[in-house]
């Protein structure tokens, strides 16, 4: 008797436990370890069987990307917005680095090990605008409050996006670098930028 179809929770559930098998494999033995094959026997499956559920390796970390962006969006968007501008772009950017700290095998995954992510059919990719939309909206509301020097929202939302970027991956992919607790460190870049933004000396309370 053939055996009943999966239920596409179970077929989820099957595919979620993959990814992690997967994750574990790029944690303790780099992403270069990471094959279909390798994976197969990890998780006690034949090839085929495997590529049922994802046809590539690329399909597998897009998929990824593809959790890791809704996860992120709905993290970012979860906590309650301060009623100063400013602080709420800045509570905005840590969560981001919030984020990919609670997780770096995930980040590496999403942002490091591959380029092309918001091309696989399966990303959301308005998830994606969504939430650099939400970066964009916090920083116009800075400068619409005077917090901020006047300018162009999204270019300096850019900037901003860049530093937080590199003092995330530098935090996460050169421990051996010293850098200070990687929190503290990703605070101080993030108020540095916000300093350098500011319409004149004033701290608002950051270092």
């Amino acid at each position: 008797m053939p055996r009943p179809a999966m239920t596409p929770e179970q077929t989820e559930e099957v595919r979620r436990r993959i990814l992690h098998e997967a994750a574990l494999i790029v944690a303790e033995e780099g992403i270069g370890a990471l094959s279909m094959r390798y994976l197969a026997s990890k998780v006690g499956m034949t090839g085929g069987a495997l590529y049922r559920y994802f046809p590539s390796r690329q399909d597998l970390i897009l998929a990824h990307f593809s959790i890791g962006m809704n996860d992120l969006y709905e993290q970012l968007m979860a906590g309650c917005v301060s009623t100063d501008p400013l602080t709420a772009l800045r509570d905005y950017a840590l969560s981001y680095a919030d984020f990919a700290l609670s997780d770096p095998i995930r980040f590496r995954l999403m942002f490091l090990e591959d380029n092309k992510a918001t091309e696989n059919a399966g990303v959301k990719v308005e998830t994606v605008a969504a939430v650099y939309a939400e970066f964009v909206r916090r920083m116009t509301a800075a400068m619409e409050a005077r917090a901020l020097a006047a300018g162009e929202p999204k270019p300096t939302t850019d900037v901003l996006w860049a530093g937080l970027h590199g003092a995330v991956t530098l935090a996460i992919v050169s421990p051996e670098m010293d850098l200070g607790e990687p929190r503290a460190f990703i605070e101080r870049t993030v108020d540095t930028i916000l300093r350098g933004l500011s319409r004149e000396e004033r701290h608002h309370g950051y270092p």
